[in-house]
């Protein structure tokens, strides 16, 4: 009845039947502005580098990860909480001209680090469930015409525990807060003016505020 395929000797409901082609029309109109909007390029298969690591950077995952993250989070918060304030007049020039090469840095290496962190928890967990875990696609998404990385980690759909697939869905997020965290402390610890402390604050503004406000 949906897609206008049942014939019947009965007059039917011309209005519904108008209603439902006009729906249906909108939705495809939809749908191909959303791809023109959304649009993936994979670029490499990185399963084979993640096979080959995952050993290493899987150990994020684990409880001793947790822990350190936490001891992170607090250093990073500890480092900029009697510096609020030029924390903030800082941020007044974050979309300024001269420091959008240096935000844009940092955009590409948080969102790079983010997706591994997805691919690499997907991997691990993966192994650990007995099932799952391939990761085979990684490359630029234009959304919105923005270029940035994304990765393929649909396969986490098929472990078993919810616990998992919240870990991997949270895993860019996990990452990027420890990184915005250990940008903190250097920008804490570096003179202002310097391409150090700028990119470390960018990193803050990007792993930080961003991640918080899109990802959380």
């Amino acid at each position: 009845y949906t897609s206008n395929l049942l014939h019947s000797e009965l007059e039917g409901d011309v209005e519904s039947l108008f209603g439902r082609y006009s729906k249906r029309r909108m939705r495809e109109v939809r749908g191909y502005m959303m791809n023109l909007l959304f649009v993936r390029i994979p670029l490499l298969d990185p399963d084979a580098f993640l096979d080959r690591w995952v050993g290493l950077a899987g150990r994020i995952f684990g409880m001793g990860g947790l822990v350190f993250w936490v001891l992170l989070v607090i250093g990073g918060l500890w480092s900029i909480s009697g510096r609020l304030g030029d924390l903030f007049d800082q941020g007044q020039g974050v979309l300024d001209h001269s420091n959008l090469p240096l935000l844009y840095a940092s955009f590409v290496i948080c969102k790079i680090l983010h997706e591994y962190a997805h691919a690499f928890a997907c991997k691990k967990l993966g192994r650990q469930a007995g099932g799952g875990g391939e990761v085979h696609q990684m490359g630029i998404m234009l959304l919105v015409f923005m270029p940035m990385p994304y990765v393929d980690a649909s396969s986490s759909w098929v472990l078993p525990s919810k616990w998992q697939r919240a870990v991997v869905g949270a895993a860019g997020m996990f990452v990027e807060t420890a990184l915005g965290a250990l940008a903190a402390i250097v920008w804490a610890h570096t003179a202002a003016g310097t391409t150090v402390n700028a990119l470390a604050y960018n990193m803050i503004f990007i792993a930080g505020v961003t991640t918080l406000v899109f990802n959380a």
